[in-house]
């Protein structure tokens, strides 16, 4: 009986770590695949990992009452893999914007640039002041910036910028709407 009781609580405690190890999971991808910052969890991203979530808790208490077997695993973890690259793919123009914008490199040219940014929009090359450089990027002589949108469309406030030093990129940022 305390063996039983035992093993129902280690099963309790496995899945409040699978849950909570679920919900990170969302948030990062969130933050990956979006650009947010992290707390702003996309719908689609909760809409996968919590019936996720609740698959691997069904395969935890087939364990516990010892019907699980070696196919019901191989399932397992062929739908979270499959979940995984469902959850990476860019599903929306913003999110390829953010990935290009992402890809830029310190060091990069200003034509490397306009070759990773080709296809979007206000791609013109503009002198800045130290007022509207990030204060990371403040000791490394930014002179222009590249600003850019994605669509040009109502919902447009989605800007990335990348900074430039004698037409080095010094760095990028993502000015989310």
């Amino acid at each position: 009986m305390e063996r039983m009781q035992r093993s129902q609580l280690a099963s309790l405690v496995g899945l409040a770590v699978l849950g909570a190890l679920a919900l990170a999971w969302a948030n990062l991808i969130g933050g990956f695949v979006m650009g947010h910052s992290g707390g702003n969890v996309p719908f689609y991203v909760l809409a996968m990992a919590l019936p996720l979530l609740l698959c691997w808790i069904t395969y935890s208490l087939f364990q516990q009452f010892g019907i699980a077997t070696g196919r019901h695993l191989a399932l397992m973890v062929a739908v979270t893999i499959a979940v995984a690259a469902f959850a990476w793919q860019p599903w929306s123009p913003r999110v390829k914007f953010y990935r290009a914008l992402k890809s830029i490199d310190s060091g990069m040219t200003e034509q490397d640039v306009r070759r990773i940014m080709a296809g979007y929009l206000d791609a013109h090359l503009h002198e800045t002041g130290n007022e509207s450089v990030p204060d990371e990027l403040h000791d490394k002589g930014v002179t222009h910036c590249l600003s850019y949108r994605w669509t040009n469309e109502s919902y447009n406030a989605d800007i990335g910028q990348v900074f430039l030093s004698d037409g080095t990129v010094v760095g990028a940022r993502f000015l989310p709407d």
